[in-house]
């Protein structure tokens, strides 16, 4: 990253930013020590190598895709198996 003072913008690499270019940033709460809470914020557009992070939206879809893949092949198990099991009432 370097600051260029003359003409107030941060640059790294071929992306360069001036005071109220828009970029999109992911938003998240760190809550891993309660009484120091943060907030982070990460960049997501424009996209830097190495530093810019896929929106929750993407992760999202990456995820929904990962399951069904993986419920896609216990099916072709033949598992009958219920996925949960009912609670018999006393």
């Amino acid at each position: 990253w370097t600051y260029n003072e003359k003409e107030q913008s941060q640059s790294c690499g071929s992306v360069v930013f001036h005071s109220f270019d828009p970029v999109t940033v992911q938003l998240s709460l760190d809550r891993s020590n309660v009484q120091h809470e943060k907030l982070v914020l990460r960049l997501v557009r424009p996209v830097i190598e190495g530093f810019s992070v896929s929106s929750a939206g993407e992760q999202g879809e990456k995820e929904g895709e990962e399951k069904m893949e993986k419920g896609e092949k216990e099916e072709s198990k033949g598992s009958e198996e219920p996925e949960t099991k009912k609670r018999k009432k006393k």
